[in-house]
């Protein structure tokens, strides 16, 4: 399964990806609907079985040899995304990506 059709099942096909790796240069080219999240991921299965947002899936990333596990969620399960990438960045969590969203119903926006 490619990164941007994991995004997709993952979404529930609310979100496509725009790049599979997203720097803090990027967020002055982020368009209307774009969004960075953060790609949760991990390189050891006795993680992924006891990660606690792990859904019985993952996609094997061959650019960064390593397992997508999910996007990161808020306690309501929605995905977290926002346009100032400072606000997600954070490396021990995964790798941030940017989707694009063309509705944030089901998704919780940080940039408070």
């Amino acid at each position: 399964m490619t990164n941007a059709e994991y995004v997709l099942e993952l979404t529930g096909n609310e979100a496509t990806l725009v790049s599979n790796l997203a720097m803090l240069i990027d967020q002055d080219d982020l368009d209307t609907h774009e969004y960075f999240a953060i790609m949760i991921y991990s390189d050891y299965h006795s993680y992924m079985r006891n990660y606690k947002e792990y859904h019985g899936q993952s996609n094997y990333n061959d650019v960064g040899e390593v397992y997508d596990i999910d996007l990161m969620r808020d306690y309501g399960k929605q995905i977290m995304i926002s346009k100032d990438y400072r606000k997600l960045f954070n490396l021990k969590k995964g790798r941030i990506i940017i989707i694009n969203v063309p509705t944030t119903t089901n998704f919780t926006i940080i940039d408070d």
